[in-house]
């Protein structure tokens, strides 16, 4: 689907309320999977119906065009979900896949041009979500 929207979270929700899976996960046009398995791998654990959040880690393509800079020189973010979340981003929605009930009440607020993901993850750690990484 492609229309005018009030910026990324506001597509981002408009994706959510579209989706009908079980989990929803968001990948930007530049970003990839780290491979073809990553998916299965997530996926052949058995998971709780009391999980809502499944987190992983990142990895900047430190060669690719447009490369960020990092503090750790192979690009890996670990994901944490911690009180570290209080004081730093420990993840990005990159390394998320959430349950859909987790949208039910709530969705990413467009109030926020930038950050809205990290906002979200804050009220969802204060509310202690059952999460596996």
């Amino acid at each position: 689907m492609s229309e005018a929207d009030k910026g990324v979270y506001d597509a981002m929700n408009k994706g959510i309320s579209s989706a009908n899976g079980k989990w929803l996960y968001f990948l930007g046009a530049d970003d990839k999977l780290l491979d073809e398995n990553v998916l299965s791998a997530v996926f052949s654990e058995l998971i709780s119906d009391k999980t809502k959040l499944i987190i992983g880690n990142i990895k900047y393509d430190l060669k690719g065009k447009g490369a960020i800079y990092t503090h750790n020189k192979s690009g890996l973010v670990i994901s944490s979900w911690s009180r570290k979340i209080w004081f730093k981003n420990t993840l990005h929605h990159q390394a998320i896949f959430y349950n859909r009930i987790i949208f039910c009440n709530r969705n990413y607020s467009i109030k926020y041009s930038v950050l809205a993901d990290y906002a979200f993850n804050l009220y969802l750690y204060k509310k202690k979500v059952e999460v596996k990484k």
